[in-house]
């Protein structure tokens, strides 16, 4: 059946993206640049949409395969994909990371840094409530700052905005605990009122934090 198809070659995929070999020499030979530019565009189920995106993270880990991808549509479908798929974080996990990949080598990273919109769309991911994407997101921008100092004031203004809100929440689940801790004491004291906010912005932390 159809469904049958779909599984099989979802399973398939994810196979291939865990095999070591030189995937330089089977990219014409199986036409595989041909089948992630069709997969990319085609965005058919979202499944086999990271199958794919985590079989060719493993073909872009391979420096040889950096040219054949620069010469192609993929990175350009790699970003389209980001932005139809934001919602989705297996996705933009795959994404990231498969670009994170490419970053290693000269002709694809050239290519990534100069395509604006991509960036800045991978520094709006630091803000997502997601663990895996903030850490992926985070080590990718480490390596924009260090080949286009163009971005380097921007991302460290982002990541002390992460840092600044992680302290903030921190601080104010303390001092819940803190609060309730006391209500279960008789005549315990109360040392915050309910409405007490924790916020760092009344000066001088931002010279405290010292910039990664």
């Amino acid at each position: 059946t159809k469904s049958e198809g779909k599984e099989f070659l979802i399973e398939t995929i994810e196979i291939l993206s865990y095999i070591e070999t030189d995937w330089y020499e089977r990219l014409d030979k199986h036409k595989l640049i041909h089948f992630f530019e069709k997969e990319l565009k085609e965005n058919r189920y979202d499944d086999l949409l990271i199958a794919v995106i985590q079989f060719l993270g493993n073909v872009a880990s391979q420096p040889d395969c950096s040219g054949p991808i620069a010469q192609s549509s993929i990175i350009s479908l790699l970003y389209f994909t980001f932005q139809k798929k934001i919602d989705n974080y297996d996705i933009v996990f795959g994404i990231i990371y498969t670009l994170y990949q490419l970053m290693a080598f000269d002709k694809t990273r050239e290519l990534i840094i100069a395509n604006e919109d991509l960036i800045n769309f991978v520094i709006s991911c630091l803000k997502c409530n997601n663990e895996q994407i903030i850490f992926i997101s985070t080590n990718f921008l480490e390596i924009v700052q260090l080949f286009n100092n163009k971005w380097s004031d921007i991302i460290k203004a982002q990541k002390f905005e992460l840092f600044k809100n992680e302290a903030n929440q921190f601080l104010k689940m303390k001092a819940q605990q803190s609060q309730e801790g006391r209500k279960m004491i008789p005549g315990g004291a109360n040392y915050y009122d309910d409405e007490d906010d924790f916020d760092y912005d009344d000066g001088g932390y931002e010279d405290a934090y010292q910039y990664n």
